[in-house]
Order: C-alpha cells, then structure tokens, then sequence
C-alpha cells in the first residue's frame, strides 16, 4: 500500500482495503463472511525492556495502562532477580504485569526462555474472538542451545487477522553488529508459531 501520494497513514490505507472488501462481499450477498471480518482500528501498545538482572521498580510509569489500547505486549530481556518467596523468577514478572491490568484486560499468551519473557494481554471483550494461539522459543546462544540469547514468540489470531509479538534478547555490542544479525535471521528462520 502506498500512501506517499495520498498522505494516508498506512494503518489508515489498510483499514480503507479491508472495508472496501467487505462492501464488494456485502455486495456479492455473502455476509456470513463479512460478519467474520475484522475491520476495525487496532490499537497496540508494544514495549520492550531489558531488565539487568535487578529488582524492577513500580512499572506504571513505563506501562501506562490506557483504555484506548486493544492489545498491549510487553517484552523483557535479562530478567531474572530476586523474586517474591513462593514464585519462579517468570511468574514473577508475569505477576508484576498482570496486576497493572485488573479485571479489564486478559492474558492471550505468556512465555519465557531463561531470562526472556513475553506477554500479550488484550481487552477481555475482544479476547472470545482469539484463536490460534501459538507460542514458541528460539535459543541463539551458545551453539544456538543455550537461551541467554535468543527470541520467545506469540502468535494468535483476532477475528481474520493474525498477528505475532516477538521479543528477542540479541548479541550485545558495536562490535558485534553481525552477530546480532546472524541472531536476528536465526530468529526469524526457526521460530515456530503457525
């Protein structure tokens, strides 16, 4: 979709695709189809933090809970600390983000490898129309086994539309700017979700 020309965003240029298919399918008699379809504006908080092995501070100033948000996804690196007695260093963490939420956001998929973790919470109204859930890890570490580095995916769909959250822990460094490359492809090429 090109939008240099109109000036349209591409979010705007894509919603426009979707419901000019839709009319051509109301129009074509087949509304079972069109009631199936997903054609309104998804908005989506995405977030990702590298944690250094410490205590995380209260976590609302960096996530802002917001009701304009349908889907929020928040990824974190190097996360593993002294966690509350009785938890896992993930449970943890997950704990941490889901209390920020209350009763009006739900848990769509959360995963770890090592000291990576994801999390996508989406409204509780939209999360009947999830399916297709999907979670997978790729270790890039050492001899891509050990997961220090690496990337933990989550992958679902919302009516017809599928959508993916990866967060990645990479090579560190200037000097290893190929490496983080090579991690990023690796990534890419073996995640697993779908």
């Amino acid at each position: 979709v090109s939008t240099q020309s109109t000036g349209k965003s591409w979010v705007d240029s894509i919603s426009q695709l979707i419901l000019d298919h839709q009319k051509i399918l109301i129009k074509e008699g087949k509304t079972e189809e069109v009631n199936g379809f997903f054609g309104g504006k998804l908005h989506v908080w995405v977030g990702t933090w590298n944690v250094g092995n410490s205590v995380p501070p209260d976590l609302t100033p960096w996530i802002h809970i917001d009701k304009r948000y349908d889907i929020y996804a928040v990824g974190a690196q190097e996360c593993t600390y002294s966690s509350r007695i009785g938890q896992t260093h993930s449970e943890d963490w997950f704990t941490r983000v889901t209390t920020l939420f209350g009763d009006d956001y739900v848990v769509v998929a959360q995963h770890s490898l090592m000291e990576i973790r994801n999390i996508v919470m989406i409204k509780k109204e939209l999360y009947p129309h999830v399916s297709r859930i999907y979670k997978s890890t790729v270790p890039t570490g050492i001899a891509n086994v050990i997961g220090n580095k690496g990337g933990v995916g989550i992958a679902f769909w919302l009516h017809d539309v599928s959508l993916c959250f990866l967060s990645a822990h990479l090579a560190a460094h200037q000097a290893r700017v190929q490496e983080r490359n090579n991690n990023y492809t690796e990534i890419l090429t073996n995640m697993r979700i779908g």
